[in-house]
């Protein structure tokens, strides 16, 4: 299924929003994608709002994120919370969910600071009981269905790459770690820092049941990784310290750790395959060598 075009139409936002009682619109920012869906930024006279733009037919994700942003916000959380009940309205023929907008914005190139914060925060969000409502899911079976339309795209080398490195992830199951609630994809645009203090997290609607440890490993894949395709063993003590002060991890989780970053680097070349990002493929791509051939200082990281 295609996602929507990181597009919004500023007269329907207007219309929605003076539909809903947010007031009349002030200012709109451009659209950025965030988790895949458009997301807008609006001022309107009552206050500063996200408007994230689903795809028709398919609200449920977003009432998740909704409910899930609620329940975390009462629970003294930085996530954006609905306007309203679980803050989802029809935008013409897509569902689009409405929420507060934190102050800040996306922080391109994070300190170790900023992964800190985001690791006790990643730690609380985990530590909530009941936020998940999707329930769980056979994460290697979708790789596996993404990754067969993009693998003709590869040379014969790459694709032989890319099916090995399938192949590697369906030996592992890893069904005894922890499991709960996780945002689904903490990347650098789901989260508003303020300066240097982290003052919200949205994009919610990847949010479920699922592993913790894997939504860990996507957190360090993102914000703890440079261009150059290699691992930033800094910032990822921090963003681990952050989260072990919150959440402290077991010994089988530390001996997963590697796997996991691997599947987290998987993922995010399949997702640039498909989007068509060949820049960002090939550093995702050189991430997930780097991490194969160094299972053991992956592991160092946790001491």
């Amino acid at each position: 299924m295609s996602l929507p075009p990181c597009t919004v139409d500023p007269a329907r936002v207007r219309a929605l929003l003076q539909t809903v009682g947010l007031g009349e619109v002030r200012e709109q920012g451009t659209a950025r994608r965030i988790g895949g869906l458009p997301v807008c930024p609006v001022q309107t006279d009552q206050g500063r709002f996200l408007v994230a733009v689903g795809i028709p037919g398919r609200d449920q994700p977003l009432r998740i994120a909704g409910r899930l942003g609620a329940t975390l916000a009462a629970r003294g959380l930085p996530a954006t919370a609905p306007v309203a009940g679980d803050g989802v309205y029809p935008l013409d023929d897509a569902p689009a969910l409405i929420t507060t907008a934190p102050p800040g914005g996306p922080v391109s190139l994070p300190e170790p600071t900023h992964c800190a914060q985001l690791g006790e925060t990643l730690g609380r969000l985990h530590a909530t009981e009941g936020g998940g409502e999707s329930g769980s899911w056979d994460r290697s079976r979708r790789l596996r269905e993404q990754a067969e339309p993009v693998a003709d795209r590869l040379g014969s080398e790459g694709a032989a790459r890319l099916r090995e490195e399938l192949r590697f992830q369906a030996l592992y199951r890893f069904n005894d770690l922890p499991r709960g609630t996780v945002h689904g994809h903490p990347t650098r645009p789901a989260v508003h820092f303020d300066g240097e203090r982290l003052a919200g997290i949205t994009g919610l609607w990847h949010s479920g049941t699922d592993t913790l440890l894997r939504d860990l490993a996507a957190a360090v894949h993102d914000w703890c990784t440079g261009e150059d395709g290699r691992l930033d063993r800094e910032r990822a003590r921090a963003l681990l310290a952050g989260y072990r002060s919150i959440r402290p991890c077991r010994p089988i989780e530390q001996g997963a750790w590697p796997v996991l970053l691997r599947t987290a680097a998987l993922q995010a070349w399949i997702a640039a395959l498909r989007a068509r990002e060949a820049g960002e493929a090939d550093r995702h791509q050189r991430l997930l060598a780097h991490y194969a051939a160094a299972p053991h200082a992956l592991q160092d990281l946790w001491r």
